[in-house]
């Protein structure tokens, strides 16, 4: 008899909005995440005008922010900017993409 493994994505509950449009965060400047966000790496401060800054806060919000996360850091046009080059698990993909037609589309393009 074969064990069927459970691994902690499987199971993680992730948050999202019910808008995108309440996705108001900062499109400019510096954003300071708190450890429960973000706690891999030697800083949690990021430049949303810098790609690669934007590319890794974006994904750690994603993946580990509660809402209030989302709402208070992710910017709407920024995520869908940034949504193509995004590493996330399969998961949240689908979460985001079934919500918002949007996203959607944007992810059929890549």
């Amino acid at each position: 008899m074969s064990e069927q493994r459970v691994r902690f994505r499987d199971i993680k509950p992730y948050s999202i909005v019910d808008s995108l449009d309440e996705l108001t965060g900062p499109s400019a400047g510096q954003i300071t995440l708190p450890v429960d966000v973000h706690w891999s790496g030697p800083r949690s401060t990021f430049d949303v005008q810098d790609r690669d800054d934007l590319q890794q806060a974006y994904q750690s919000i994603l993946s580990n922010g509660r809402r209030e996360h989302l709402v208070e850091f992710l910017h709407k046009d920024l995520l869908l900017t940034v949504w193509p080059v995004l590493a996330l698990d399969r998961r949240v993909l689908d979460l985001w993409c079934d919500r918002f037609p949007e996203i959607a589309a944007i992810q059929r393009e890549f």
